[in-house]
């Protein structure tokens, strides 16, 4: 436009025409458009920070998500080993119908294989949901009650019969049962929380 009106200029009044006349205009309107380049090349800069920082952000958040399913993998699998175990525990703990013969049960013998996933997580316990925390709380004590009573029988094999009545027997017999409820809650809502993380 600006060339437009130069040469229209020129072209009407080619004797009185001085291009130092228009020299100032000139200058003006170059800057304006290097100003213009500028604000646009600043505005691509920016553009492309942002995309870099939504990027980083989102792969931090992915990292993020991998961990903490892997996290939550490892304990559901330990609560369902340890419910598998202590239901096979209560099983084996089980008194004989009357004629049956007697069974033997040795608790020392009786080893949670995962009992250490279970210590990872109560180690990590602020990254899980307030009810699998709550759970996971109760299957960390009746582990302890757990080792408590069989350091109380020691090395004592148990002899059950249909007319078995130890107490310590009945203890047991009850916190096998908790054991494997709990630990199957754990698994159950930790399905579930790794499928709307996967989501």
């Amino acid at each position: 436009m600006f060339t437009s009106v130069l040469v229209a200029a020129m072209a009407t009044d080619p004797k009185g025409f001085s291009i130092l006349a228009w020299q100032q205009l000139l200058a003006a309107l170059v800057a304006l458009v290097g100003a213009g380049i500028i604000f646009r090349g600043a505005t691509l800069a920016y553009r492309a920070a942002m995309a870099k920082i939504d990027l980083d952000r989102e792969l931090n958040q992915r990292e993020v998500r991998r961990r903490q399913r892997g996290f939550y993998l490892r304990t559901r699998f330990a609560a369902f080993v340890i419910a598998h175990d202590t239901r096979h525990f209560a099983k084996l703990l089980s008194l004989p119908e009357e004629g049956e013969p007697k069974r033997q049960f040795k608790p020392s013998a009786a080893k949670l294989r995962t009992a250490e996933g279970v210590e990872e997580a109560w180690a990590n316990l602020d990254v899980f949901p307030g009810t699998v925390a709550e759970e996971l709380f109760s299957l960390k004590r009746e582990i302890i009650n757990y080792e408590h009573i069989v350091r109380l029988f020691g090395d004592e094999t148990i002899e059950l019969t249909a007319t078995t009545f130890d107490e310590k027997v009945k203890r047991l017999q009850r916190i096998f049962g908790s054991m494997t409820e709990i630990g199957t809650k754990i698994s159950v809502s930790l399905r579930k929380e790794i499928k709307s993380i996967a989501e």
